[in-house]
């Protein structure tokens, strides 16, 4: 439901989608390898998202 919706209880479910490149580049690379980056792991990671990234824009790189 909205954020700024007043009256809670008479509220309809609400879903929200955002369409945003970063959102989805972040949440498919980054967000389930943070660690590994904030350790300075950053090699393997960076070939696999070279390697990934054209599936995910359907482009080819």
């Amino acid at each position: 439901m909205p954020v700024t919706e007043l009256d809670k209880a008479r509220s309809r479910k609400t879903i929200y989608a955002i369409k945003d490149g970063m959102f989805r580049f972040w949440y498919t690379f980054v967000g389930k390898r943070v660690s590994f980056i904030e350790r300075g792991i950053t090699e393997p990671i960076l070939d696999y998202i070279i390697k990934q990234l054209p599936s995910l824009h359907g482009t080819r790189i």
